[in-house]
């Protein structure tokens, strides 16, 4: 009896091996992963669903915070590192601006976290639907 991913196999471009491996190798990850998770969306919409070759805003949010917010929390990092070296003391200034930039950052990193893990619900109850429908 063949396994699941012969009985539903879902037809995509790039192999399951550089689905993984595009989120260990540095670069690649910031556009390639966006890409094999958009193309994952497409390829397991049901047969005769509406607009299977739409990809989901979801995954572009989630791209978006997943490259970007890491980038804003070290420009955070970098500017509080200047402030307090600037200022020769700690909080000799209250650093209102500052604290509210942390704060933001760290509310993306914490919605991306949350938008990811949705992701991932979605899309193994699509891929639980068509392994369903394909009789596994």
């Amino acid at each position: 009896m063949p396994g699941g991913d012969q009985r539903c196999r879902i037809h995509m471009r790039r192999s399951p091996g550089f689905g993984v491996g595009c989120w260990f190798i540095p670069v690649v990850n910031l556009w390639f992963l966006a890409l094999v998770i958009s193309e994952l969306w497409r390829t397991s919409a049901r047969p005769g669903a509406a607009g299977p070759d739409r990809t989901s805003p979801m995954v572009w949010l989630w791209w978006s915070l997943f490259v970007f917010t890491p980038l804003a929390w070290l420009l955070t990092t970098l500017i509080w590192g200047f402030y307090l070296g600037a200022s020769g003391q700690m909080f000799q200034v209250e650093p209102t601006g500052m604290v509210l930039m942390s704060a933001l950052t760290y509310l993306a990193i914490a919605g991306g976290a949350g938008i990811g893990a949705r992701l991932v619900a979605n899309l193994t109850r699509r891929t639980s639907e068509l392994g369903a429908a394909a009789g596994w």
